[in-house]
């Protein structure tokens, strides 16, 4: 696993920069990048996520290793918590037949759409996740979500709400697949920090 880990300017610190990509208002900054380079790789895994942010967004372009389905779906958990506060709404589309499905009580939430072995070979899904106020530490967490699948000359598309029933501040992020598979080496999420816009 190669971990990519970005320095960011201390929040209210001037730059004698024309305009500061870290510190100036609505800022999208990375804090890591982890590219899977063993195939038996699980779970993506965000730890000590800095503070100093309003909200948190996560892109990823990724596959699994499953040969018995032709898609499998990322789940992420926040802070190790696997306790049944999760639920999420999904609205999906095949090109052809829409679906909502929605789940509540999990121990993990939903975060996107992955190809899998069965899949067209060399296929990567992508997606985008935004965790909002992920540092409040007096209301529940909501997130919101998109992705992107293809296999097989068909694919997938869908969109995502999420909410934790947890009052803590977000610090680990842990992004595993159902069907308890991995990813395939090459692999890759990021994750952002987004300053207030104001």
């Amino acid at each position: 696993m190669a971990i990519r880990r970005f320095s960011t300017a201390e929040p209210g610190v001037k730059s004698n920069k024309m305009w500061d990509q870290d510190t100036a208002q609505g800022a999208i900054v990375p804090i890591q990048t982890i590219r899977l380079d063993n195939a038996n790789t699980t779970t993506f895994q965000f730890t000590s996520i800095p503070q100093t942010f309003t909200d948190l967004m996560l892109v990823f372009n990724a596959r699994n290793t499953s040969t018995s389905v032709t898609v499998s779906q990322m789940i992420p958990q926040y802070n190790n918590n696997g306790a049944s506060d999760y639920s999420y709404t999904i609205l999906r589309s095949n090109g052809s037949s829409p679906t909502s499905a929605r789940s509540t009580g999990m121990p993990f939430t939903y975060g996107g759409s992955t190809p899998s072995g069965t899949a067209l070979s060399g296929a990567f899904g992508s997606g985008v996740i935004y965790i909002l106020n992920y540092t409040n530490t007096t209301g529940f967490k909501t997130q919101i979500g998109r992705s992107s699948a293809d296999y097989n000359g068909a694919g997938e598309i869908d969109m995502s709400v999420s909410l934790w029933r947890q009052t803590s501040a977000i610090s680990t992020i842990s992004i595993g697949q159902s069907y308890g598979t991995a990813y395939v080496a090459g692999s890759t999420a990021t994750l952002y920090g987004i300053k207030a816009g104001v």
